[in-house]
């Protein structure tokens, strides 16, 4: 493969690659590229240290390269067995070989599927130790997460996107005249670059909740016009209104840059295009750094799939979310992740069907459906394999990535967040528009 890049051989590639990969690739009678001398050599001397072998049907090969901007990295090079043939299937670049090795492991995962599960012969047998545990050691989820912030570090709430009900849990933790006691920030997963506005709006004498809006139509290219946020963001900012200063709240805004009004050219987003696990975990450790002298603890709300501690994709290949960052710099006991009740679904909403296809809400049922929390560890729905996220193909069980989980009632009694009044002015349609020609040409 090497010797083709070297070679420009444009007409090679679908010799040489798997069939999967033919239609984008440059037809077999397609014209000798030119190639530099000094981009030929960087190919031909790239010296191989290591080739991972999966299944005997994928592999990697790790190489390393000397790469024009980034200097000594590795180029791991992916290959799968196919017609008795060992054949290109893409490349990666990583810092180093652990993450090379990192980034085969998960491209293994994917090609796996999904843990199937086992029949289960007598159901209501199976379901028995669920109910049982559940009897003994829930609690009222008010008390139990304020426990959890009164005595973790930070305390991860995961988060299903666009749920009134839960963004009305989090409201009433705020609200709770121990919450100042025990949370000096919220962290949250929104874009950094607008800090100033969230800055101003706490600072505020008067509740005007414009830069909030302002902020939020920030996010993604789309915006977030989410009521339920908005509404939280009112209830902070009530809460420190009646605080004196050294008792106030402050709310950090950890996700990615999106300065839409920055971005006048198509590329340009791909400055702030980062690993936003690693760069919200950094962002909330910056934080914590830069107060010493505030003692309290930390509240993360983010998307459940950011909030994992330990889960695996393969054995010994972690899920790198902002929550395994943060137990990696933190120690694992300071931080406590919350998971939420939710259906089996894709990150863009599809939904293939219940958590352990019933299991967990046949037992919520059995006490009546009410409001509770519960630790994660040592239970039988610990132990249950993860489901929650059929599109990325974790190997793990709950417990490995969740310490607690939420539960506020049926699925079905819930709504989608209603949208903010007025979110969608004239202005901001045209500029969302802008951002879909910058970012996809149409």
């Amino acid at each position: 493969i090497n010797r083709a890049l070297a070679a420009g051989e444009q007409g090679a590639w679908r010799r040489i690659s798997v069939k999967a990969l033919a239609d984008r690739l440059p037809a077999s009678d397609a014209k000798r590229k030119d190639v530099a001398p000094e981009e030929r050599d960087r190919w031909l001397n790239a010296l191989v240290k290591e080739v991972r072998i999966f299944r005997s049907r994928r592999a990697a090969v790790l190489a390393e390269f000397v790469h024009p901007k980034r200097g000594k990295i590795i180029d791991v090079r992916f290959v799968n067995l196919e017609d008795g043939k060992w054949l290109n299937n893409g490349e990666n670049y990583a810092a180093d070989m652990e993450e090379g090795r990192w980034e085969f492991g998960r491209s293994c995962a994917f090609s796996l599927g999904a843990p199937r599960r086992e029949a289960v012969a007598d159901p209501q047998k199976y379901l028995a130790p669920f109910v049982e545990f559940l009897k003994k050691n829930v609690e009222d989820p008010k008390a139990f997460a304020m426990k959890a912030l009164k005595s973790h570090r930070i305390v991860i709430m995961g988060e299903i996107h666009h749920r009134p009900r839960y963004w009305a849990f989090n409201a009433s933790l705020v609200k709770d005249p121990a919450f100042p006691d025990a949370v000096g920030a919220i962290y949250m997963e929104l874009p950094m670059n607008d800090q100033g506005l969230i800055d101003g709006f706490l600072a505020a004498d008067k509740l005007d909740t414009k830069p909030v809006t302002e902020m939020l139509r920030d996010m993604l290219e789309t915006g977030w016009p989410d009521k339920p946020i908005l509404d939280f963001f009112t209830t902070v900012w009530q809460v420190n209104s009646k605080l004196p200063a050294e008792k106030r709240i402050r709310i950090i805004l950890a996700d990615m840059q999106r300065p839409w009004k920055e971005i006048l050219k198509t590329g340009q987003w791909r400055q702030y295009d980062v690993d936003r696990d690693d760069l919200m975990a950094t962002n909330i450790l910056a934080d914590i750094k830069a107060h010493p002298d505030d003692k309290r603890n930390g509240f993360f709300i983010v998307g459940a799939g950011h909030a994992m501690k330990n889960m695996e994709f393969l054995p010994e290949v972690p899920v790198k979310s902002a929550g395994w960052h943060l137990a990696k710099e933190l120690g694992q006991a300071p931080v406590y992740v919350f998971f939420p009740h939710t259906a089996s679904m894709t990150n863009v909403g599809e939904v293939h069907g219940r958590l352990c296809l019933g299991l967990f809400e046949s037992a919520f049922a059995e006490l009546g459906n009410k409001p509770i929390a519960f630790p994660l560890a040592d239970s039988p729905f610990g132990r249950e394999p993860f489901d929650a996220f059929p599109d990325r193909p974790i190997h793990s069980a709950y417990e490995s990535g969740y310490d607690a989980y939420l539960y506020l009632g049926p699925l079905e009694d819930e709504i989608f967040s209603p949208l903010i009044p007025g979110f969608y002015t004239d202005e901001v349609v045209k500029g969302i528009d802008q951002r879909y020609k910058l970012l996809y040409g149409k």
